[in-house]
């Protein structure tokens, strides 16, 4: 697969006009967002993305809807402010959404954003592979207002981690998600494989983030996230681009096309900062992935 030159319309455009609205300043700040009200920190970066992005995160709505099913469920891992919450409010109907967030600087915000949707629950969970104590600190990258990076062995605070598997035996309400979105800046890899059992039992769709840049800086390579999956029965996958744009699907994603995507993703960083998000199917969820193509390669 040869990507190169290939930039998705008006990303640099994007960038470029996001570096321009950043400004850092103290107190919270309210934004409009449809007929909900976003809380954020002024540092947030959301305010800015929906300025220019106003239906940013749409791939995940469009992908619960084409699930055709009354009362979906979705486990949100990385909640942040509760964004995905209130995306789900205003494009699907009726979503039943676990929230699962590690950082205590977003729980406030988080409640109350949520507090404004029926169906919402929030657990505040710490999400790995594995469940334990370790040492670690949350902390904000510069240029990455409102995003938080977990580093591991660092600071003095205890952090207790745990599966997705293990914390779901304390939310009996959620037994059998039908999509699981992860979000959670370079260790969305670790909490796939700590969900191994969800996976296997329920078989729900699998959308996550993949940065090669911060799978990197948490020693991932460009592939294991997906052979994972298919070693559990995950057969298709559609690519999108982290602003929102539907690039191709891929069935049984190769590792040459991994590593072409990973090589080109890195060499934009400094342009664009251009990443992508992966959504899994297995063969049970075929139809779904199905109507997600149908929508996207509408005229």
């Amino acid at each position: 697969m040869q990507l190169t030159g290939f930039v998705p319309p008006v990303a640099m455009d994007f960038a470029r006009k996001i570096r321009s609205l950043v400004k850092k300043a103290p107190g919270n700040v309210r934004i409009q967002y449809g007929p909900y009200v976003i809380q954020c920190d002024s540092s947030h970066h959301l305010p800015q993305i929906l300025a220019v992005l106003p239906d940013c995160g749409r791939p995940l709505a469009d992908i619960v809807n084409a699930l055709g099913i009354p009362q979906p469920t979705v486990i949100d891992v990385g909640a942040n402010i509760g964004d995905t919450v209130l995306l789900l409010a205003r494009f699907c109907n009726d979503a039943k959404v676990l929230c699962v967030e590690g950082d205590p600087r977003f729980m406030c915000d988080l409640r109350t954003n949520s507090s404004q949707v029926n169906g919402v629950t929030i657990a505040q969970a710490v999400l790995s592979d594995q469940s334990g104590e370790v040492s670690g600190k949350f902390s904000s990258e510069q240029n990455h207002a409102g995003t938080a990076r977990l580093t591991i062995g660092m600071g003095d605070e205890k952090l207790c981690m745990r599966t997705l598997d293990d914390l779901l035996l304390d939310y009996p309400g959620f037994p059998s998600p039908d999509v699981l979105k992860i979000d959670t800046d370079g260790f969305d890899a670790p909490i796939i494989r700590g969900s191994k059992g969800v996976l296997q039992a329920t078989r729900p769709v699998v959308f996550y983030e993949w940065d090669p840049y911060s799978y990197e800086m948490e020693g991932e390579n460009d592939f294991d996230h997906a052979e994972f999956l298919m070693d559990l029965g995950y057969e298709d996958f559609l690519i999108f681009s982290n602003r929102g744009e539907f690039m191709f699907h891929e069935r049984e994603l190769q590792r040459e096309k991994l590593e072409d995507l990973a090589n080109f993703s890195r060499k934009r960083r400094g342009v664009d900062g251009l990443h992508y998000a992966i959504a899994a199917f297995t063969k049970e969820r075929r139809h779904t992935m199905e109507r997600v193509q149908r929508h996207y390669r509408k005229p």
